[in-house]
């Protein structure tokens, strides 16, 4: 089996010689995995802050990159905003999939 292209916007740090469908002619294609933390809304501001820095320090840790990288997938470490925002353009991007595509539950 030989990879032909990999579903985020830009090549994987893990498989650099396999381009992103992007550079196929499909510049807004982007299918990603990933996973996040979140905390219930009202969270007292300080505790969402040092809960940030904490999983930031963790997922930059060598071992953890490590790890990660071996699976081929990537560690981002990033704000509650940038989380936030992330999240909000991927739900809309994948509502609009669903309704384009009349996509209902079985």
């Amino acid at each position: 089996m030989r990879a032909l292209a990999v579903t985020g916007k830009r090549r994987s740090d893990a498989l650099p010689d396999i381009p992103p469908i992007a550079e196929s002619g499909y510049p807004e294609y982007e299918a990603v995995f990933w996973v996040g933390f979140s905390l219930p809304a009202g969270t007292p501001r300080p505790i969402v802050e040092k809960l940030s820095k904490d999983i930031a320090v963790i997922m930059r840790a060598p071992d953890v990159r490590s790890r990660y990288s071996s699976d081929a997938a990537e560690t981002v470490g990033s704000t509650p905003e940038e989380f936030t925002a992330y999240f909000n353009a991927d739900v809309a991007r994948w509502t609009k999939v669903v309704r384009n595509g009349n996509i209902k539950p079985d």
